[in-house]
């Protein structure tokens, strides 16, 4: 097992695998504990929640870096806000610190979900039905 600290081989073992017709993905360990429906009847944030659960399943070392990227450009466009900061900070800790977030439950982890985007980890497919669910829910409430 490829130890999570080391970001610099993850690259690498990431290129030998693609090589081979492989794709090397990284199983979190730090993900917190499920909780069906975290916010009660806010239907969107609960299926934010259920996909940035999904997307913390694939984080990669070429997802970190485009969620990173991701980060840094909303930092510029709105301003250095704290939870920007503390983004970036989780990206530069590694996927642990990141998948702990996107998995928490809380209001805090919330609200880190609603200024990052989940891009880097999710297919264009999952995101446009996660929206179609959305804009349902969003027009029945």
């Amino acid at each position: 097992m490829i130890e999570r600290g080391l970001n610099a081989h993850l690259s690498v073992a990431q290129k030998v695998a693609g090589a081979v017709g492989l794709r090397l993905t990284l199983e979190p360990r730090t993900a917190a504990d499920y909780v069906p429906e975290p916010y009660g009847d806010d239907v969107i944030a609960n299926r934010v929640y259920e996909l940035a659960r999904l997307g913390a399943k694939r984080i990669t070392h070429d997802s970190l870096a485009l969620f990173r990227a991701g980060i840094e450009r909303a930092r510029e466009k709105h301003g250095d806000y704290p939870y920007f900061r503390e983004w970036l900070r989780m990206c530069d800790e590694g996927p642990d610190a990141v998948v702990a977030v996107l998995t928490d439950p809380s209001e805090h982890g919330r609200y880190m979900r609603s200024v990052a985007s989940l891009r880097p980890f999710v297919t264009k497919d999952e995101r446009d039905a996660f929206f179609r669910r959305n804009f349902a829910a969003a027009v029945l409430q």
